[in-house]
Protein backbone atom coordinates (compact mmCIF):
# COMPACT_ATOMS: atom_id res chain seq x y z
CA UNK A 1 0.00 0.00 0.00
CA UNK A 2 2.98 2.40 0.77
CA UNK A 3 4.03 1.78 -2.48
CA UNK A 4 0.96 2.92 -4.13
CA UNK A 5 0.88 6.03 -2.48
CA UNK A 6 4.53 6.75 -3.16
CA UNK A 7 4.10 5.86 -7.02
CA UNK A 8 0.57 7.76 -7.14
CA UNK A 9 2.41 11.35 -5.19
CA UNK A 10 5.52 10.69 -7.61
CA UNK A 11 3.42 11.21 -10.35
CA UNK A 12 1.52 14.28 -9.05
CA UNK A 13 4.86 15.75 -8.53
CA UNK A 14 5.41 14.87 -12.07
CA UNK A 15 2.30 16.57 -13.04
CA UNK A 16 3.34 20.03 -11.52
CA UNK A 17 6.78 19.86 -12.48
CA UNK A 18 5.75 19.55 -16.45
CA UNK A 19 3.50 22.32 -16.20
CA UNK A 20 4.02 25.43 -18.52
CA UNK A 21 5.49 28.52 -16.30
CA UNK A 22 3.58 31.53 -16.35
CA UNK A 23 4.31 33.68 -18.98
CA UNK A 24 6.10 31.27 -20.90
CA UNK A 25 6.19 32.14 -24.71
CA UNK A 26 7.38 28.82 -26.32
CA UNK A 27 4.23 27.45 -28.31
CA UNK A 28 3.01 23.92 -28.42
CA UNK A 29 4.23 23.05 -32.03
CA UNK A 30 1.81 20.34 -32.47
CA UNK A 31 -1.17 22.44 -32.28
CA UNK A 32 -2.03 24.93 -34.45
CA UNK A 33 -2.59 28.65 -33.35
CA UNK A 34 -5.48 29.74 -35.19
CA UNK A 35 -7.35 29.98 -32.01
CA UNK A 36 -4.82 32.15 -29.96
CA UNK A 37 -5.38 35.09 -31.30
CA UNK A 38 -8.00 37.28 -29.67
CA UNK A 39 -9.23 41.05 -30.35
CA UNK A 40 -7.89 43.94 -27.88
CA UNK A 41 -9.73 46.30 -29.78
CA UNK A 42 -12.46 46.43 -31.59
CA UNK A 43 -13.19 48.23 -35.12
CA UNK A 44 -13.91 51.99 -35.00
CA UNK A 45 -14.64 54.53 -37.76
CA UNK A 46 -10.83 55.83 -38.08
CA UNK A 47 -8.33 53.38 -40.27
CA UNK A 48 -5.49 51.75 -38.63
CA UNK A 49 -2.16 53.51 -40.19
CA UNK A 50 1.05 51.96 -37.87
CA UNK A 51 1.39 49.77 -34.97
CA UNK A 52 4.92 49.80 -32.42
CA UNK A 53 5.17 47.78 -29.32
CA UNK A 54 7.96 48.47 -27.41
CA UNK A 55 7.79 46.18 -24.87
CA UNK A 56 5.24 43.55 -23.87
CA UNK A 57 3.05 46.06 -21.96
CA UNK A 58 3.66 49.71 -23.70
CA UNK A 59 2.35 50.28 -27.30
CA UNK A 60 0.85 52.91 -29.90
CA UNK A 61 -1.50 52.67 -32.84
CA UNK A 62 -1.94 55.46 -35.56
CA UNK A 63 -5.46 55.89 -36.60
CA UNK A 64 -6.57 58.17 -39.44
CA UNK A 65 -10.01 59.81 -40.19
CA UNK A 66 -10.22 60.31 -43.90
CA UNK A 67 -13.04 63.02 -43.30
CA UNK A 68 -10.97 65.00 -40.72
CA UNK A 69 -7.78 64.42 -42.20
CA UNK A 70 -6.65 63.84 -38.59
CA UNK A 71 -4.41 61.63 -37.03
CA UNK A 72 -5.17 59.92 -33.56
CA UNK A 73 -2.64 57.93 -31.48
CA UNK A 74 -3.82 55.27 -29.11
CA UNK A 75 -1.54 54.21 -26.24
CA UNK A 76 -1.58 51.65 -24.09
CA UNK A 77 0.04 50.58 -20.92
CA UNK A 78 -1.43 47.90 -19.68
CA UNK A 79 -0.64 45.34 -23.28
CA UNK A 80 -3.94 46.74 -24.72
CA UNK A 81 -6.20 46.23 -22.14
CA UNK A 82 -6.76 50.15 -21.54
CA UNK A 83 -6.03 52.56 -24.05
CA UNK A 84 -5.84 56.34 -24.22
CA UNK A 85 -6.89 58.40 -27.36
CA UNK A 86 -4.82 61.19 -27.96
CA UNK A 87 -5.44 63.58 -31.22
CA UNK A 88 -2.01 64.38 -32.61
CA UNK A 89 -1.26 67.80 -33.31
CA UNK A 90 0.06 67.13 -37.01
CA UNK A 91 -1.55 67.93 -40.02
CA UNK A 92 -2.30 65.12 -42.01
CA UNK A 93 -1.73 66.99 -45.15
CA UNK A 94 1.64 67.57 -44.63
CA UNK A 95 2.93 64.67 -42.72
CA UNK A 96 1.28 61.83 -42.69
CA UNK A 97 2.56 58.86 -40.33
CA UNK A 98 2.50 55.54 -41.86
CA UNK A 99 3.89 52.01 -40.51
CA UNK A 100 7.74 52.49 -42.07
CA UNK A 101 8.00 55.96 -40.37
CA UNK A 102 7.14 55.26 -36.97
CA UNK A 103 8.63 53.90 -34.10
CA UNK A 104 8.75 53.97 -30.26
CA UNK A 105 11.59 53.53 -28.25
CA UNK A 106 12.23 53.83 -24.70
CA UNK A 107 8.36 55.19 -23.88
CA UNK A 108 9.35 58.12 -26.29
CA UNK A 109 7.85 58.08 -30.29
CA UNK A 110 9.16 58.69 -33.54
CA UNK A 111 7.85 59.25 -37.40
CA UNK A 112 9.44 60.83 -40.36
CA UNK A 113 7.78 62.47 -43.01
CA UNK A 114 7.97 65.92 -45.72
CA UNK A 115 11.51 65.66 -45.29
CA UNK A 116 11.32 66.15 -41.43
CA UNK A 117 12.52 63.74 -38.15
CA UNK A 118 10.23 64.10 -35.40
CA UNK A 119 10.06 63.29 -31.63
CA UNK A 120 7.00 62.69 -29.07
CA UNK A 121 7.54 62.72 -25.42
CA UNK A 122 3.65 62.92 -24.49
CA UNK A 123 2.23 59.63 -26.02
CA UNK A 124 2.22 61.58 -29.88
CA UNK A 125 0.31 64.53 -28.84
CA UNK A 126 3.09 67.50 -29.53
CA UNK A 127 6.33 66.70 -31.56
CA UNK A 128 9.52 68.90 -32.33
CA UNK A 129 11.83 68.39 -35.43
CA UNK A 130 14.76 66.94 -34.16
CA UNK A 131 16.05 67.78 -38.32
CA UNK A 132 14.67 69.28 -41.14
CA UNK A 133 16.39 68.04 -45.15
CA UNK A 134 18.10 71.72 -44.91
CA UNK A 135 19.78 70.82 -41.35
CA UNK A 136 22.43 68.68 -43.64
CA UNK A 137 23.79 70.31 -46.64
CA UNK A 138 22.75 68.49 -49.78
CA UNK A 139 20.91 68.30 -52.57
CA UNK A 140 19.42 64.87 -51.79
CA UNK A 141 17.01 64.66 -49.54
CA UNK A 142 16.65 61.56 -46.98
CA UNK A 143 14.28 58.68 -46.69
CA UNK A 144 14.51 56.16 -43.57
CA UNK A 145 15.99 56.57 -39.98
CA UNK A 146 16.05 54.46 -37.45
CA UNK A 147 15.95 55.31 -33.70
CA UNK A 148 18.60 53.03 -31.66
CA UNK A 149 17.79 54.84 -28.82
CA UNK A 150 16.90 58.43 -27.72
CA UNK A 151 20.39 59.57 -28.51
CA UNK A 152 21.92 57.46 -31.36
CA UNK A 153 19.45 57.86 -34.36
CA UNK A 154 20.74 56.74 -37.96
CA UNK A 155 19.25 58.80 -41.25
CA UNK A 156 19.94 57.21 -44.67
CA UNK A 157 20.23 59.88 -47.61
CA UNK A 158 21.49 59.41 -50.75
CA UNK A 159 24.73 60.00 -49.93
CA UNK A 160 24.97 57.25 -47.25
CA UNK A 161 24.27 56.91 -43.81
CA UNK A 162 24.54 59.37 -41.18
CA UNK A 163 24.52 58.95 -37.11
CA UNK A 164 23.60 61.34 -34.29
CA UNK A 165 24.95 60.42 -30.75
CA UNK A 166 23.52 63.49 -28.99
CA UNK A 167 20.06 62.94 -29.89
CA UNK A 168 19.91 65.30 -33.13
CA UNK A 169 22.35 68.06 -32.35
CA UNK A 170 25.03 66.81 -34.46
CA UNK A 171 25.41 64.77 -37.30
CA UNK A 172 28.37 62.52 -38.93
CA UNK A 173 28.49 60.65 -42.00
CA UNK A 174 29.58 57.07 -40.96
CA UNK A 175 28.62 55.39 -44.46
CA UNK A 176 29.23 56.35 -47.95
CA UNK A 177 28.48 55.11 -51.56
CA UNK A 178 32.02 54.64 -53.12
CA UNK A 179 31.64 52.52 -56.08
CA UNK A 180 28.08 52.68 -56.66
CA UNK A 181 25.75 55.70 -56.90
CA UNK A 182 21.67 55.17 -56.68
CA UNK A 183 21.62 53.43 -54.09
CA UNK A 184 18.68 53.26 -51.02
CA UNK A 185 18.61 51.33 -47.85
CA UNK A 186 15.73 49.54 -47.31
CA UNK A 187 15.83 48.34 -44.42
CA UNK A 188 17.75 49.20 -40.50
CA UNK A 189 17.62 46.16 -37.99
CA UNK A 190 19.55 46.09 -34.44
CA UNK A 191 19.50 43.06 -33.14
CA UNK A 192 21.13 43.96 -30.01
CA UNK A 193 22.49 47.63 -29.09
CA UNK A 194 25.89 47.33 -31.12
CA UNK A 195 25.22 45.15 -33.89
CA UNK A 196 22.83 45.95 -36.66
CA UNK A 197 22.19 45.16 -40.35
CA UNK A 198 20.83 46.97 -43.64
CA UNK A 199 19.73 46.47 -46.54
CA UNK A 200 20.57 48.35 -49.59
CA UNK A 201 19.80 48.25 -53.56
CA UNK A 202 20.15 50.51 -56.54
CA UNK A 203 16.29 50.65 -56.90
CA UNK A 204 16.04 49.02 -59.91
CA UNK A 205 18.97 50.28 -61.85
CA UNK A 206 20.82 48.33 -63.93
CA UNK A 207 23.66 47.04 -62.71
CA UNK A 208 21.49 45.21 -60.20
CA UNK A 209 23.48 45.95 -57.06
CA UNK A 210 22.23 44.70 -53.69
CA UNK A 211 24.10 45.17 -50.60
CA UNK A 212 23.89 44.18 -46.90
CA UNK A 213 26.08 46.51 -43.96
CA UNK A 214 27.03 45.36 -40.93
CA UNK A 215 28.17 46.80 -37.17
CA UNK A 216 28.95 46.20 -34.57
CA UNK A 217 29.63 49.34 -32.23
CA UNK A 218 26.42 51.13 -32.27
CA UNK A 219 26.37 52.46 -35.69
CA UNK A 220 30.23 54.41 -35.51
CA UNK A 221 30.90 52.31 -37.91
CA UNK A 222 29.94 49.60 -40.96
CA UNK A 223 31.51 47.20 -43.27
CA UNK A 224 29.66 46.70 -46.68
CA UNK A 225 29.17 42.97 -47.19
CA UNK A 226 28.88 41.26 -50.92
CA UNK A 227 25.55 39.25 -50.88
CA UNK A 228 25.44 36.36 -53.18
CA UNK A 229 21.53 36.89 -53.59
CA UNK A 230 20.45 40.15 -55.63
CA UNK A 231 16.69 39.50 -55.31
CA UNK A 232 16.18 40.05 -51.65
CA UNK A 233 13.65 42.12 -50.59
CA UNK A 234 12.76 41.94 -46.76
CA UNK A 235 15.71 40.44 -43.81
CA UNK A 236 15.93 40.02 -40.31
CA UNK A 237 18.75 38.92 -38.37
CA UNK A 238 18.46 36.59 -35.61
CA UNK A 239 22.15 36.26 -34.02
CA UNK A 240 24.96 37.79 -35.85
CA UNK A 241 25.20 35.04 -37.99
CA UNK A 242 21.89 33.53 -38.75
CA UNK A 243 19.32 35.46 -40.51
CA UNK A 244 16.81 34.48 -42.78
CA UNK A 245 15.39 36.95 -46.14
CA UNK A 246 12.40 37.11 -48.61
CA UNK A 247 13.22 37.33 -52.75
CA UNK A 248 11.46 37.33 -55.54
CA UNK A 249 12.55 35.24 -58.21
CA UNK A 250 10.29 34.97 -61.70
CA UNK A 251 7.18 36.77 -59.59
CA UNK A 252 7.33 34.24 -56.55
CA UNK A 253 8.45 34.00 -53.53
CA UNK A 254 11.00 32.18 -51.69
CA UNK A 255 12.63 31.79 -48.70
CA UNK A 256 16.52 32.21 -47.87
CA UNK A 257 18.39 31.29 -44.86
CA UNK A 258 22.30 32.62 -43.77
CA UNK A 259 24.72 31.28 -40.95
CA UNK A 260 27.45 33.20 -42.08
CA UNK A 261 26.21 36.71 -41.23
CA UNK A 262 24.39 37.37 -44.79
CA UNK A 263 27.57 36.16 -47.44
CA UNK A 264 25.54 33.84 -48.83
CA UNK A 265 21.98 32.44 -49.02
CA UNK A 266 20.85 28.93 -48.34
CA UNK A 267 17.38 28.86 -50.59
CA UNK A 268 15.01 26.94 -47.79
CA UNK A 269 11.25 27.24 -48.89
CA UNK A 270 8.82 28.33 -52.24
CA UNK A 271 5.83 30.00 -50.45
CA UNK A 272 3.28 28.91 -53.14
CA UNK A 273 -0.28 30.15 -53.11
CA UNK A 274 0.41 33.12 -49.79
CA UNK A 275 1.82 35.83 -52.19
CA UNK A 276 1.86 38.44 -51.82
CA UNK A 277 3.81 38.75 -48.71
CA UNK A 278 4.07 41.67 -47.08
CA UNK A 279 6.19 40.71 -43.87
CA UNK A 280 8.35 38.18 -42.53
CA UNK A 281 9.35 37.85 -38.71
CA UNK A 282 11.35 35.71 -36.91
CA UNK A 283 11.46 35.51 -33.08
CA UNK A 284 14.49 33.13 -32.80
CA UNK A 285 16.15 30.30 -35.29
CA UNK A 286 12.97 28.13 -35.32
CA UNK A 287 9.78 30.49 -35.28
CA UNK A 288 8.73 32.92 -37.34
CA UNK A 289 5.75 34.45 -39.01
CA UNK A 290 4.46 35.52 -42.92
CA UNK A 291 1.82 37.93 -43.21
CA UNK A 292 -0.32 38.96 -46.31
CA UNK A 293 -2.95 40.57 -46.58
CA UNK A 294 -5.64 38.33 -45.08
CA UNK A 295 -3.27 35.14 -43.34
CA UNK A 296 -0.92 34.73 -41.20
CA UNK A 297 1.27 31.89 -41.44
CA UNK A 298 4.00 30.01 -39.05
CA UNK A 299 6.75 27.63 -38.98
CA UNK A 300 8.25 26.13 -36.02
CA UNK A 301 11.12 23.93 -38.32
CA UNK A 302 13.05 27.34 -39.70
CA UNK A 303 10.77 27.72 -42.46
CA UNK A 304 11.04 24.35 -44.06
CA UNK A 305 7.40 23.87 -43.62
CA UNK A 306 3.88 26.68 -42.87
CA UNK A 307 0.69 26.41 -41.38
CA UNK A 308 -2.17 28.72 -41.28
CA UNK A 309 -1.93 31.05 -38.03
CA UNK A 310 -4.64 33.22 -38.39
CA UNK A 311 -7.23 33.74 -41.36
CA UNK A 312 -9.58 37.04 -41.91
CA UNK A 313 -12.47 35.18 -42.42
CA UNK A 314 -14.82 36.32 -43.71
CA UNK A 315 -13.29 39.08 -44.46
CA UNK A 316 -16.17 41.99 -43.70
CA UNK A 317 -16.07 45.35 -44.86
CA UNK A 318 -12.65 44.87 -46.92
CA UNK A 319 -10.91 44.20 -44.04
CA UNK A 320 -7.01 43.40 -44.39
CA UNK A 321 -4.09 43.16 -42.25
CA UNK A 322 -2.36 46.23 -42.51
CA UNK A 323 0.41 46.24 -40.04
CA UNK A 324 1.68 44.24 -36.73
CA UNK A 325 4.60 44.83 -34.30
CA UNK A 326 6.61 42.14 -32.28
CA UNK A 327 8.39 42.51 -28.56
CA UNK A 328 11.79 41.28 -27.91
CA UNK A 329 9.88 38.87 -25.51
CA UNK A 330 7.79 37.33 -28.31
CA UNK A 331 4.58 38.84 -27.97
CA UNK A 332 2.66 39.62 -31.43
CA UNK A 333 0.42 42.64 -32.20
CA UNK A 334 -1.38 43.06 -35.54
CA UNK A 335 -3.62 46.53 -36.97
CA UNK A 336 -6.12 46.62 -39.35
CA UNK A 337 -7.11 49.13 -41.51
CA UNK A 338 -10.30 49.03 -39.79
CA UNK A 339 -7.98 50.00 -36.59
CA UNK A 340 -8.79 46.56 -35.32
CA UNK A 341 -6.01 44.70 -32.77
CA UNK A 342 -5.66 41.77 -31.99
CA UNK A 343 -3.05 40.19 -29.76
CA UNK A 344 -1.25 36.38 -29.90
CA UNK A 345 -2.35 34.70 -26.63
CA UNK A 346 -0.29 32.40 -25.45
Amino acid sequence: MKKIYFLLFTCILTVFACKKEPGSQTPDKNKADTNRWATILKNNPLNGVAISFSNKDTGFVVLFNDSTLKQSILATHDGGKTWVNNICNLRADSIFINNYSFQSVNNNLYCYNNQKLLKSINNGVDWTTIIQNNNIQSIFTYYYYYAIDDMHILLYRDTGLYLTTDGGVSWNNVFSWRLYSFMRIYQIMFISKFTGFFLARNNGIWPNNLFIGKTTNDGLTWDSLACSNQNLWKIQFITNKTGYGVGENNDNNNLFKTTDGGVTWIFVYHLNGIFPINDINFVNADTGYIRTEYNIYYTYNGGKSWKTDYTLFPQPDYETLNAWSFTKTGEAYVLTNLGRIIKKMY
